[in-house]
């Protein structure tokens, strides 16, 4: 059971990872400006709907935000990160 909620905890971060340019890179409106006065700084997004929360952790390098963490909450209490 913990397997099937892991890997569609995972099936949801790459969904959104692969949403963003290059794989898991992104330059959102939702993340502050990625430059050099930031670089190696990290930034957080918050994506929450009717079945739980989803967290997911940038680290801003020379090419732009990438996705180095992710952690899902469900309504019910269950959490999972990656």
């Amino acid at each position: 059971m913990k397997s099937g909620f892991l890997a569609g905890v995972l099936a949801v971060t790459l969904s959104v990872a692969s949403a963003f340019p290059g794989a898991a890179q992104a330059q959102s409106n939702e993340l502050p400006a990625c430059n050099e006065s930031s670089l190696w700084s990290v930034a957080e997004t918050l994506q929450v709907d009717a079945l739980g929360s989803l967290r997911l952790t940038f680290l801003c390098t020379p090419d732009g935000w990438l996705l180095v963490g992710a952690s899902y909450c469900s309504i019910t209490g269950s959490c999972s990160s990656d």
